[in-house]
C-alpha cells in the first residue's frame, strides 16, 4: 500500500515524518495530473474538513475523515452544516490510532463504501447519476428554459449559442 498525502494548498505542514509521499499543487502540476485524476487512481481517502471528500464520493470508495481538532476548527472557522457526524460518510479519525486502524482496514480492504451510508448521502442530497456531466448539461438546459431562455446544449452535447 502507498500513503499519499496531498494537502491544501495553504497548509504548510510537515509531512515528512510520516513515511508517506507529500504531494503538492506544484507537484501535480509538473506531472500534468489534476487532482481529479490523482483521486480517480486511489483505492480510499482519509480527509479533513476539506470538500474535496464531496467530489470523491462519485468513485464509491471508502472516505475516513481526520479530525483531531474538531472542535477547535469549529469554534474557529465554524462549519456549514449543524451537525457535521450526520454528513459524514465514513469514520471520524480523531487520534493516531484511529488512523492506524483505518490504514489497516485499508489494507485489508474492509472499508464501508459511502453508499452503504444512503441515509447521509440523501441528507446531503447527494445523488450518483452518470454520467455526471450529462447530468450537469441536462440542469443548464432546464435552468435555462426557467429562465424563459434557449437550452444551452443539445442532445449531442454541441453547444448552442445562447441569444
Amino acid at each position: 500500500m502507498t500513503l499519499l498525502v496531498k494537502p491544501h494548498p495553504m497548509d504548510d505542514d510537515d509531512y515528512s515524518g510520516l513515511g508517506a509521499t507529500v504531494v503538492r499543487n506544484q507537484d501535480l502540476a509538473a506531472a500534468r495530473v489534476s487532482l481529479e485524476q490523482l483521486l480517480a487512481a486511489s483505492d480510499v481517502m482519509m480527509s479533513d474538513a476539506s470538500s474535496a471528500w464531496v467530489d470523491y464520493l462519485t468513485f464509491d470508495r471508502p472516505v475516513g475523515f481526520f479530525l483531531p481538532d474538531l472542535e477547535v476548527y469549529g469554534e474557529r472557522r465554524g462549519f456549514n452544516v449543524p451537525n457535521l457526524f450526520a454528513v459524514l460518510p465514513g469514520p471520524v479519525l480523531r487520534d493516531v490510532s484511529a488512523v492506524n486502524d483505518f490504514l489497516v482496514d485499508a489494507r485489508d480492504g474492509v472499508l464501508r463504501s459511502p453508499s452503504t451510508y444512503p441515509d447521509v448521502l440523501a441528507g446531503i442530497g447527494y445523488a450518483a447519476r452518470l454520467p455526471v456531466t450529462d447530468h450537469l448539461f441536462e440542469w443548464l438546459n432546464d435552468y435555462q428554459v426557467e429562465r424563459s431562455r434557449p437550452p444551452l446544449f443539445t442532445a449531442g452535447g454541441v453547444t448552442r449559442s445562447p441569444r
